[in-house]
């Protein structure tokens, strides 16, 4: 089977990292048989940038306003909101009026 061009990995990447991270890296590397590194790396990297995009960029039917931007009062009240909400049982719930 023919490797497409595009994925040729043809850009340098280089991290650093002090000997308690390298000791660590080898340590999990000879513990589960890992041979590549490199490969064991870049799927990491990419499993956790994948990961933060689908969590925080997904698509939704309606935009919603940046929390981000929300004061702290409008986050007191959303909490105590939040927290004041009750669940109720099928048992306790009157019965729905019929529309037809």
């Amino acid at each position: 089977m023919p490797k497409s061009k595009d994925l040729k990995r043809k850009y340098r990447f280089c991290i650093s990292l002090n000997k308690k991270e390298l000791d660590l890296l080898k340590k999990f590397s000879k513990k589960y048989s890992i041979s590549n590194k490199s490969q064991l790396i870049r799927e990491a990297l990419m499993r956790y940038i994948i990961d933060k995009m689908v969590e925080q960029d997904y698509p939704t039917l309606f935009e919603t306003p940046d929390t981000s931007e929300k004061s702290t009062k409008e986050q007191d009240n959303t909490t105590k909101t939040q927290n004041t909400i009750t669940t109720t049982h099928k048992q306790d719930e009157p019965p729905h009026p019929k529309l037809f």
